[in-house]
């Protein structure tokens, strides 16, 4: 599940950032590859070569959308003009977060985060980047919504700092995590990690919070369990295009009267729910459904509970949430009623996934096999189900805490929803596609 980073004024008003942004470094470089990565992306934005851009989207990222990204790239162009780098706030092996200046917004700054995974060190895990306004004492942006604060990675921490961020994470993971005992092995495993100096040598925010998540992970792996530094970063695919409608990227009938949603979020909001209205409104006829969540990493069950109720007649059982005490927390059902008109019962519905399929997206999948309401084709699902709640341990660190479970107490993180049809997700709209002919033509 995800969850908004929602900052306190008061955080704002402690003085943490030793970081000038105004003082731009006379040189940038570095040897690591998440470096060359970022160089490889500004030359090819800044040239705006098309061709340079479908390399650069090809290397680094697995079945790009190149449509849609370049359209993206467009779009970014108009608006900054050509990027220049004017400092590297953090360099790890596989990290690099730069701060940029661009052309068309002189007033501004851009925030950068690159970071490779890890066992494939020439694809991406993650690119993000935001604009922040420069603010007058370096620290925070308001907002109409929120409050907006940067920590800088790079940020130097002393020994008091280190002692109270690694006590308050090893307190919140024994009182918050939803399996009590693996919480209490975490906290005891940080403060021994703590006592015996291994944190001791850490000079960096940044450093400190690889350091600590890396440190739990291998004690208990959980997609949802991290930390890091404070701060608040916009994702990717929502700087345009999916975040306009929703998560709904496309909405089309297809050939032979298939319906076709590619969803890429589950939005909480009641403006989602009237994009989500009128694209199952605008495939109410057709023969048969796919959803799309290749590219879906989660969300929020409101959303997952207003799709749920067009497919099912009488309220029905979509999920229950229990907390570490095995208390029911909630109980999530489909809707007595929907705006709009139900699908029937006999609609053949498949859902098409990837390895990156997360979170919500992963209970969405989960509710229509459990129900027998959809074939899933595609990959087995990532394995991140267990939602989890951001907390604010000091000025300087947040980290996430799976705090709740879902009515299937054996689910290990980790181990995805196998599809009924397993093939590689590029695949898989194809093969969707014939067994859904297959199934209208018997």
């Amino acid at each position: 599940m995800k969850t908004k980073l929602i900052i306190s004024i008061i955080t704002n008003l402690i003085l943490l950032c030793n970081c000038s942004f105004s003082q731009p470094a006379s040189s940038i470089s570095s040897n690591t590859k998440a470096f060359q990565c970022a160089i490889n992306y500004i030359e090819s934005f800044n040239n705006k070569n098309k061709e340079q851009l479908e390399k650069f989207f090809i290397s680094y990222y697995e079945n790009p959308d190149l449509e849609r990204r370049l359209a993206i790239e467009r779009s970014l162009q108009k608006s900054w003009g050509k990027l220049k780098p004017t400092r590297i706030a953090y360099d790890s092996k596989n990290e690099i977060i730069l701060l940029m200046q661009a052309t068309k917004m002189p007033k501004e700054f851009l925030l950068f985060d690159i970071k490779l995974r890890e066992n494939i060190p020439d694809r991406l895990e993650y690119f993000t980047r935001t604009g922040i306004n420069r603010p007058k004492n370096r620290n925070s942006l308001l907002t109409d919504m929120e409050v907006i604060y940067f920590a800088d990675r790079a940020v130097r921490i002393n020994d008091s700092i280190i002692q109270q961020t690694v006590n308050e994470i090893a307190k919140t993971y024994d009182t918050y995590y939803f399996i009590p005992e693996i919480g209490k092995s975490i906290s005891t495993m940080l403060i021994d990690n703590l006592n015996n100096g291994k944190y001791s040598q850490t000079t960096k925010a940044g450093r400190l919070a690889d350091s600590i998540r890396s440190d739990i992970l291998d004690l208990h792996f959980d997609s949802h369990s991290w930390v890091e530094a404070n701060r608040r970063l916009l994702p990717f695919d929502s700087i345009e295009g999916s975040s306009q409608n929703f998560g709904f990227e496309k909405v089309r009938v297809m050939d032979g009267d298939i319906g076709y949603i590619k969803l890429n979020e589950f939005s909480p909001l009641k403006e989602a729910q009237v994009i989500a209205r009128s694209a199952l409104d605008s495939l109410s006829n057709c023969k048969a459904l796919i959803f799309d969540l290749r590219n879906n990493h989660g969300g929020y069950p409101q959303m997952i509970q207003f799709l749920s109720s067009y497919f099912f007649q009488f309220p029905t059982k979509i999920n229950v949430l229990y907390d570490r005490d095995g208390n029911i927390v909630d109980e999530i059902w489909t809707l007595d009623s929907v705006p709009g008109k139900r699908f029937r019962n006999s609609l053949p519905v498949i859902i098409i996934t990837s390895s990156q399929t997360a979170s919500a997206a992963e209970g969405f999948v989960n509710f229509f096999k459990k129900e027998n309401r959809a074939i899933i084709v595609g990959e087995t699902t990532k394995g991140a189900r267990h939602p989890a709640k951001e907390v604010v341990i000091n000025p300087l660190f947040v980290a996430s805490i799976p705090y709740l479970r879902g009515d299937e107490k054996d689910v290990i993180e980790g181990e995805g929803i196998i599809p009924d049809i397993p093939v590689p997700a590029d695949m898989a709209l194809g093969k969707a596609i014939k067994h859904i002919n297959k199934i209208l033509n018997d």
